[in-house]
């Protein structure tokens, strides 16, 4: 009996020591973060970690730099508080950005899905809390965005960019002028949807620092 009750005692106390373990692990793992990234299409090189710049004259402040090997990579540390930053592919013609937080973040990309204007390929990330807020919200606005009544605006970007390079063509820029004209009422509408939706978004998550970069240069907007 006394020998059961021994055996039990031990066993009670190394069920308590995993679990105190496991806590301690969970402990550790939350005092920093962790990226494991994969890029398909980009088997060796560097990327780089910084900061966004919001201004011209601002200076890129990198973080951090890793070598890609395999098509892998991965960063290490721990921030004072969520952040949004950049990666920087070799020779900085590819990109991508996510919410760093403490936590254990996993990101893949693909050359393939960089944008050709920009090189900026959008990640799939899991792991990061603000990552899915600030997906999540950019969800809300393009089903805005993506109204039926808002049809006109499609195209007409590429019918604004098309005039600015042909400046010559002043048939086109009288096009693109009236077009603006009549879509201006929609237009104000849709504006003012949009900033009803971030102004709700602050008040319902007060303490996240996604409102303060998805309004970023466009704070303006809810002034």
């Amino acid at each position: 009996m006394k020998l059961n009750s021994l055996l039990s005692i031990c066993f009670s106390a190394v069920l308590l020591l995993t679990s105190s373990c496991k806590e301690k692990e969970k402990e550790v793992a939350l005092d920093g973060y962790t990226i494991s990234g994969k890029i398909k299409g980009l088997e060796t090189g560097w990327v780089k970690l910084s900061r966004p710049i919001y201004l011209f004259d601002e200076e890129k402040i990198v973080l951090d730099s890793t070598k890609i090997v395999n098509g892998r990579f991965s960063f290490n540390g721990k921030v004072n508080y969520d952040d949004f930053v950049i990666l920087n592919f070799t020779d900085e013609k590819l990109s991508s950005r996510l919410f760093l937080e403490n936590s254990a973040i996993n990101i893949d990309l693909d050359v393939a899905d960089a944008e050709k204007a920009n090189g900026y390929i959008k990640p799939k990330i899991s792991g990061s809390k603000g990552q899915d807020l600030y997906e999540r919200l950019n969800a809300r606005l393009d089903s805005i965005k993506n109204l039926k009544k808002y049809d006109a605006f499609k195209g007409f970007r590429s019918q604004v960019i098309k005039a600015k390079q042909n400046k010559d063509n002043l048939e086109l820029q009288e096009q693109v002028k009236a077009r603006m004209l009549a879509l201006e009422t929609l237009e104000n509408e849709q504006e003012q949807e949009l900033k009803a939706l971030r102004v709700q978004f602050i008040k319902d998550y007060p303490n996240s620092a996604v409102p303060i970069y998805l309004l970023g240069i466009s704070f303006s907007e809810v002034m």
